[in-house]
């Protein structure tokens, strides 16, 4: 099936996540200072985060929790561009890239994935040679696509969703007409054993104007991959991005989508 590409998607964040089959437990914070030194170039802030959790995809997945020498467990870290576009995540059991729409067009799946390639090529490399640890496999693969769409031609409030996403109804609860309801609608889909689609609607407010609304649809796929290599991994990802762009393309209004988003 041939991928619709737009001009102007309402895409706002693209997160890229690898799990590990089991932590990588000679990692300690001081490593991660070794790591930053040698990309700090080119993403020159860090910051400390409470460790994720890795999401859930199943009953028959084992996740292993190894023991520490550490005084305090190894937090989270970020690792972020300058402007904030490019994040690096990296914990003892994950490494997620996000791209996060700043100033500039949206550089499309493909080059975030050769990012994502590239930096986890770099961490991979980095405990091979600093830590000896070689094989680092892949338990839960993670793809996510995060949409906001702003006040503007097609979407003003709340009300206006179901002429973005067709498919969507709000309920009638005997409100007056006037009422602006909120509202966090969430479904999940299952694909394939090792592919699960989430997709969440919901409202929210402008950073800037708490008075100003907002609308975030985020289609995000989750795989249980059963410990395996780079290779396989990458398989996984390209059957995430084909299964999201076909689903945001089926959900979406497709007068919306040629007149605003302008397919390429």
């Amino acid at each position: 099936m041939m991928r619709v590409k737009y001009k102007n998607p309402p895409i706002n964040e693209v997160i890229i996540g690898a799990y590990f089959d089991q932590p990588v437990m000679p990692l300690h914070s001081e490593h991660i200072g070794v790591f930053w030194s040698q990309i700090r170039a080119e993403l020159p802030n860090i910051q400390q985060q409470p460790e994720l959790t890795l999401p859930i995809v199943g009953p028959n997945i084992s996740i292993q929790f190894g023991m520490t020498d550490e005084p305090y467990p190894m937090p989270r870290f970020w690792l972020s561009s300058e402007d904030g576009s490019i994040l690096l995540q990296i914990q003892k059991n994950a490494f997620i890239l996000n791209w996060r729409r700043r100033a500039g067009a949206y550089p499309h799946f493909e080059n975030v994935k050769k990012l994502f390639d590239r930096y986890f090529e770099r961490f991979l490399a980095f405990l091979r040679t600093e830590l000896r640890v070689d094989d680092v496999n892949v338990q839960v693969a993670e793809l996510t696509y995060s949409n906001l769409v702003e006040p503007g031609s097609y979407w003003m409030t709340a009300l206006d969703t179901p002429r973005l996403l067709p498919s969507l109804a709000i309920l009638d609860v005997g409100a007056p007409a006037d009422t602006v309801p909120d509202f966090n609608y969430v479904t999940a889909y299952r694909f394939a054993p090792d592919l699960t689609l989430n997709v969440s609607v919901r409202t929210g407010r402008q950073p800037t104007d708490a008075n100003k609304s907002v609308l975030v649809f985020e289609l995000r796929t989750i795989g249980a991959l059963d410990a395996v290599g780079r290779a396989e991994a990458d398989l996984w990802y390209e059957r995430a991005h084909e299964t999201i762009g076909r689903c945001f393309t089926a959900m979406t209004n497709p007068d919306i989508q040629r007149n605003n988003w302008q397919e390429v």
